[in-house]
């Protein structure tokens, strides 16, 4: 293993790093004669070469014991994509680190290419953790990516939940003990940079950056700039509000589940007065109808907010009748003068939250 990474541990960018690994990730010191099992994701770029590199130098320190994987994903998307993974590969082995790859097929036909190549890497590196015992999951995310996604999620009016971002720490796949870490989050990509060029560690370019058709690269190089030169810490700044919107979301999510307690299931149907619905702040009751649908196996990802708005409105106001909405999979969730209810319909809806009906008391 070359001798400047394993003498690295002194450097800042990796001191940054060890310390958002315990204080923001939650990984604490590997007891005596055990290791930190991880998976480090590793596309070639500058980011990703510097956690890899970082967490290398910390692997052989006696109190973190951090036993690496590195791990691949061959989107399959660029000409020069197979350069990039045959860097990785020949970096691994240049650090004597072992390395799994997966090549993903992505279906271009099929909507966003983007959020399909983000779920096809993230399934895959799933796959490697499981493939050699490891808990964690690593990635390269960094304070510009926290500031872009803030910026990009305020664009699209995004709720508390959404503009809270990306966490330090998740649950990567549910129901496993997987946990997706982000502890680069507490420094920006200039830094990973001026880390590998102290080491003088090359890394891959992806020119796909520079695609201004993209918004996160024309964010990244139109807006950004702008803003840094009115305020250089504007990354920092940006990462201390995500973690202060991701608190406050957590105290809505305590108080959804006190609500909760007020639903009631029976036959087959899930049930709450619509006078308790009312008096309960917007967006508690957004969140617990966000609860409830997902519950009963709608995607997350088409209860938006722009789809709840329907029913908040028609739950508040002060209409009589009957209305009912209709959802995927059959579901369908009725409004009256007393209850709201959602049950199984026979025949499923095709419209999310489309007002199916509209009867008169």
């Amino acid at each position: 293993m070359p001798t400047q990474i394993m003498m690295a541990h002194h450097h800042p960018f990796v001191k940054a790093v060890a310390h958002a690994l315990r204080h923001r990730c939650g990984l604490k010191h590997a007891l005596p004669h055990s290791d930190h099992k991880l998976i480090v994701a590793t596309s070639g770029g500058a980011d990703s070469v510097a956690l890899l590199c970082a967490l290398t130098a910390l692997s052989r320190r006696r109190r973190w014991r951090l036993d690496l994987t590195v791990g691949h994903a061959q989107h399959h998307l660029r000409q020069d994509a197979e350069t990039d993974a045959q860097f990785v590969a020949d970096l691994a082995e240049k650090l004597r680190l072992p390395s799994l790859r997966a090549d993903l097929d992505i279906d271009l036909s099929n909507g966003n290419m983007e959020a399909q190549a983000r779920r096809a890497r993230y399934d895959s590196l799933a796959d490697m953790a499981h493939r050699c015992g490891a808990r964690y999951v690593v990635t390269a995310h960094h304070a510009d990516d926290q500031l872009e996604t803030l910026l990009m999620r305020l664009m699209r009016g995004s709720s508390v939940r959404g503009v809270g971002c990306m966490a330090w720490r998740r649950r990567l796949m549910p129901g496993r003990n997987l946990k997706l870490l982000r502890p680069m989050l507490a420094v920006t990509h200039d830094a990973a940079c001026r880390f590998l060029e102290d080491l003088g560690q090359p890394w891959c370019h992806d020119h796909t950056n520079a695609d201004l058709s993209r918004l996160r690269a024309r964010l990244r190089h139109e807006v950004l700039p702008v803003l840094r030169s009115i305020r250089p810490t504007i990354a920092d700044k940006a990462v201390a509000v995500t973690d202060h919107l991701r608190q406050a979301h957590q105290l809505i999510e305590s108080e959804i589940d006190q609500q909760m307690l007020r639903v009631t299931q029976q036959n087959n149907a899930t049930t709450l007065t619509r006078r308790h619905a009312r008096t309960m702040p917007r967006i508690v009751l957004a969140g617990l109808l966000r609860r409830v649908l997902i519950d009963a196996g709608v995607d997350a990802d088409r209860i938006g907010q722009r789809r709840l708005e329907p029913l908040l409105r028609a739950i508040r106001d002060t209409k009589g009748g009957t209305r009912v909405f209709g959802f995927p999979g059959g579901l369908s969730l009725t409004i009256t003068g007393e209850l709201i209810t959602l049950t199984q319909q026979a025949r499923p809806s095709v419209h999310l939250a489309a007002e199916v009906s509209n009867i008169k008391a």
